[in-house]
């Protein structure tokens, strides 16, 4: 087979599969993005067909989790809240009230449109935010914007996480599920 950087190759066994090489993977990598697109992550000193002999060998895996995409997608979606003017700043101002209101001290804030994280907050206290939280109900765009911000204080999610999480954000873990059904608005680009 050809040596390409990324595309797409077909297996018979599984279907089309989208691939792409990295200098930074260690190891093959394959993602299920919904129920029809697989991405396999190929580091470089693999060959192609070594990488297609191991994505064969999950092909089990890879139809349980299309299946679970198939679920998802058929699903009803839930009603979400229409994306608002300056979002960003709307964001940026909840982040504020919840920082000053609970003591928490953040160094940067930065809003944009992410594929795979609602948030996310790095060890010089940056917190980073998906813009489609915006769209979400009004209890699961607090329950994201207080993780992060505990995150501040506590870099994992273990035991003293969530007993903080819980004094500041009631029912986050129950939160924290109901966030699942709208993990769709992550690739949503309207």
């Amino acid at each position: 087979m050809m040596k390409r950087e990324s595309g797409i190759v077909r297996l018979d066994e599984i279907g089309q599969i989208w691939f792409r090489r990295s200098r930074r993977a260690k190891h093959l990598s394959i993602h299920v993005r919904s129920s029809h697109r697989v991405w396999a992550v190929i580091p470089y000193g693999m060959g192609m067909r070594q990488a297609e002999k191991m994505i064969l060998t999950k092909r089990t895996w890879i139809e349980k989790q299309r299946e679970r995409w198939r679920c998802r997608e058929n699903r009803t979606r839930p009603d979400v809240m229409k994306m608002p003017k300056n979002p960003q700043n709307m964001i940026r101002h909840e982040l504020k009230i919840f920082e000053e209101r609970n003591g928490f001290s953040v160094s940067q804030v930065s809003v944009r449109r992410q594929k795979t994280r609602w948030g996310s907050c790095s060890w010089k206290n940056d917190i980073s935010l998906n813009i489609n939280i915006m769209r979400l109900p009004p209890a699961l765009r607090e329950y994201v914007i207080l993780h992060e911000l505990v995150h501040t204080r506590i870099k994992n999610h273990g035991q003293s996480f969530w007993e903080m999480l819980e004094e500041i954000c009631p029912e986050a873990k129950k939160r924290r599920s109901l966030l699942g059904e709208f993990g769709w608005l992550l690739s949503d680009h309207d």
